[in-house]
């Protein structure tokens, strides 16, 4: 049994089997354990096979719901509580906004200022900006 990727463009767009050898120059011979996926990579001078990547474009904007759901009952609790003003125009901040924008200089600048606070730690501002996931994506 002959296996071939079929190559257009130096990318794998087919896979074929024969039970006889197939001369064209679309088709390159694999060997028989060589493990090829449609939409690979194929660099014609080394023979060489190379899976395609997909980057997953980072979640950088996420709901308001999502970003509260990051916090713990305690930390909502000392935002809630707090007699500092400036904590409540942060927490007046979020609740007018459409979303939450893990990158906005002042939103971080926020963050920071809760944990000079004691509301959170230096860590925990860190957490609290990873990528968003899809669920929480708005």
């Amino acid at each position: 049994m002959f296996n071939y990727a079929l190559i257009k463009n130096n990318k794998v767009v087919g896979l074929q089997s024969s039970t006889n050898a197939i001369d064209s120059p679309d088709l390159i011979l694999l060997t028989k354990n060589q493990i090829v996926e449609i939409n690979s990579n194929y660099d014609s001078a080394t023979n060489t096979f190379t899976a395609h990547v997909i980057v997953a474009e980072k979640i950088r904007k996420i709901s308001k719901g999502a970003f509260r759901r990051r916090l713990t009952l305690n930390e909502k609790v000392a935002i809630q509580t707090s007699a500092d003003p400036i904590v409540k125009v942060l927490d007046e901040d979020l609740k007018a906004s459409e979303f939450v924008d893990l990158d906005f200089q002042q939103f971080i600048d926020g963050l920071n200022y809760l944990a000079s606070q004691n509301i959170f730690t230096v860590v925990r501002v860190t957490g609290l900006l990873v990528d968003g996931t899809q669920a929480e994506q708005v």
